[in-house]
């Protein structure tokens, strides 16, 4: 079996406060799915993921490290608007079949959601440019979030990383 390829990744970085995180991935209306791992319950709920972020921002207010493996199992995501671009195999691992918006945790602290410019399907090998939107529905997900994270963000000095409004680092 072949897998569709992705490069040219547009990448946002950002930490918010508990609220707007909720606001943010309330508004979206996607799935959460966790991919290309095996998973008995591969999607996520939008409360799960809310009471993860909960504990992952007691954390960083006290200045503490959360594990690594609960970073990945509850932020290393695939947020997508329909199910039908994720394959679920029979040996529990989730694939994504086209372009989707993609959540992970960043190594120092914050999350990041990456989207790719150009796809090349996996069946044919046709390139396919993402943008502008409207061929591909993961495409206005991420203008969405794109959009929201500068209504509620400030961008850092040096640094990828967006804050939100009321976060003193």
């Amino acid at each position: 079996m072949s897998f569709p390829h992705f490069s040219g990744l547009i990448s946002l970085s950002f930490l918010l406060e508990p609220k707007y995180f909720k606001e943010l991935m309330m508004g979206l209306g996607v799935f959460f799915v966790r991919i290309d791992k095996v998973e008995e319950h591969p999607i996520m709920s939008l409360e799960e993921l809310l009471s993860a972020y909960e504990v992952y921002w007691q954390a960083f207010l006290k200045k503490e490290k959360l594990d690594s493996s609960f970073l990945k199992r509850h932020f290393q995501l695939a947020l997508v608007t329909h199910l039908d671009i994720i394959n679920f195999m029979p040996i529990k691992i989730a694939k994504v079949k086209g372009p989707v918006v993609m959540m992970r945790p960043r190594p120092d602290k914050g999350l990041e959601v990456l989207y790719p410019r150009i796809f090349q399907e996996a069946e044919t090998g046709l390139i396919h440019k993402t943008f502008p939107p409207g061929k591909f529905s993961n495409t206005d997900l991420f203008q969405r979030i794109q959009r929201f994270l500068r209504a509620h963000t400030i961008p850092q000095k040096n640094s990828p990383l967006r804050l939100g409004l009321n976060i003193k680092l």
